[in-house]
């Protein structure tokens, strides 16, 4: 099952996103899109991917 973390840090609008399942997915994925602009910046830990960008606001 994915685990999927998201919330916003203070008033910032900013949006970390941590996902558990698909990390070694999307790590792949990065690393082979690493030339490209990325909407996202990547941290990569051993277990999980945290996301961070811009929250919508409503």
């Amino acid at each position: 099952m994915t685990l999927i973390i998201s919330y916003e840090i203070c008033d910032t609008g900013l949006c970390v996103l941590i996902d558990h399942h698909h990390s070694f997915f999307m790590a792949a994925h990065v690393s082979v899109l690493s030339g490209l602009e990325q909407p996202f910046y990547y941290f990569f830990f051993s277990i999980s991917i945290i996301k961070l960008g811009f929250c919508p606001r409503s």
